[in-house]
């Protein structure tokens, strides 16, 4: 195990489907699919968020039952720009040094910002978790289509809204996301050793330490 901490590896799908097999089962009985166009990111997006907020209405959790599962559109770049410096400032270690990952954001333009929520300019795909107008969370994976691959970064939950499962629900709508593209066939991330229950969520979804 590395300084920085290990790598998760998501198996194939089927793998992971077989993890969570019971609880889709389970899922799939009350749930009546609806078929959608198979290009369309937008159907695919709302299958996504539909499915998980499905999750978090059965948590145990009454808090968790007010926070949405959202994808932004490129309007809403304030929100993304924002949720980065606030989550840089508060957990720098976790994420990147801080005083250069202050300097990059500020220095990122609107078009920029635009340009990372927005799927067809970027090869990032980013979730967030919304409660009544705050948003309290957010996650992001980067595509690399040629390697059928995706890095997971920057997980990060409000701290107020920890331990409300709001991190698996983010984590569970990227996987799925991920998924729905059809060219991306296993995602990778990083922890730092000492994040404890971020290592025991990632292994609950069936990553991997290598």
């Amino acid at each position: 195990m590395s300084e920085k901490g290990p790598k998760g590896i998501w198996p194939s799908y089927e793998e992971w489907r077989r993890h969570r097999q019971e609880e889709d089962e389970r899922e799939r009985r009350k749930t009546v699919r609806r078929r959608r166009a198979k290009g369309s990111a937008n159907s695919k997006m709302a299958d996504v968020i539909a499915r998980t907020q499905a999750r978090i209405k059965k948590d145990s959790k009454a808090e968790s039952a007010t926070v949405s599962i959202v994808q932004l559109k490129p309007d809403d770049w304030r929100i993304l720009r924002d949720l980065k410096l606030k989550s840089l400032g508060l957990e720098p270690i976790a994420f990147e040094d801080q005083e250069e990952g202050m300097a990059k954001y500020n220095a990122r333009t609107e078009q920029e910002w635009r340009n990372k929520l927005d799927e067809e300019a970027s090869s990032a795909i980013f979730i967030f978790a919304k409660d009544g107008e705050d948003y309290v969370g957010m996650v992001n994976g980067i595509n690399d289509v040629k390697y059928k691959k995706a890095q997971i970064q920057h997980m990060y939950v409000d701290p107020e809204y920890r331990g409300q499962k709001i991190g698996r629900f983010l984590l569970e709508a990227l996987v799925l996301r991920l998924k729905s593209r059809g060219d991306i066939e296993r995602a990778e991330l990083a922890v730092i050793e000492t994040q404890k229950p971020a290592r025991q969520l990632y292994s609950s979804l069936g990553f991997q330490e290598i």
